[in-house]
């Protein structure tokens, strides 16, 4: 099987790319590990990233980046739109495991644990969460500005 992935835009349209050689299932299931891997990786950086002071340049694009994609993309596919969700899921519907949910962090939870939670009250947290995170490095990252401003003119 050939496989074809939807690179989605902003404009409505759809852009496809093919892989070159043909993938088999070994190859499907590598990426639906690595998915696994980075975006759980992700979605804790996001949630945490403000704490180390090393990391909060950073953690502030990648959550500003997140915050565009759930509400900028959102606007043309649905509030909560992430990329990498929908990369996933193209790669676990290829591989004949469609997701039958819309919550990554509910689908990432049952994956791992077994457990089944409900969607709606785990989302709620997470939003609750990301936004508390959100505040954080904004606060943090202006405190830091200032006081390295005060650093230097002293």
């Amino acid at each position: 099987m050939n496989t074809k992935i939807v690179i989605s835009v902003l404009n409505g349209k759809n852009i496809y790319l093919y892989a070159s050689l043909k993938m088999n299932y070994n190859i499907l299931i590598s990426l639906d590990y690595l998915f696994l891997f980075f975006h759980s990786l992700l979605i804790v950086f996001n949630i945490a990233g403000w704490i180390l002071k090393k990391t909060r340049k950073l953690h502030l694009i990648s959550i500003s980046l997140t915050l565009a994609s759930w509400f900028v993309a959102g606007i043309w596919y649905g509030w909560g739109y992430c990329v990498m969700t929908d990369w996933h899921w193209q790669i676990r519907e290829q591989m004949g495991h469609p997701i039958v949910n819309d919550s990554y962090v509910s689908f990432l939870i049952k994956e791992l644990s077994g457990f089944n939670i409900s969607a709606t009250n785990l989302d709620n947290s997470i939003m609750a969460m990301f936004f508390i995170a959100f505040v954080l490095t904004v606060f943090y990252n202006i405190s830091d500005y200032r006081i390295g401003r005060i650093k230097r003119t002293n």
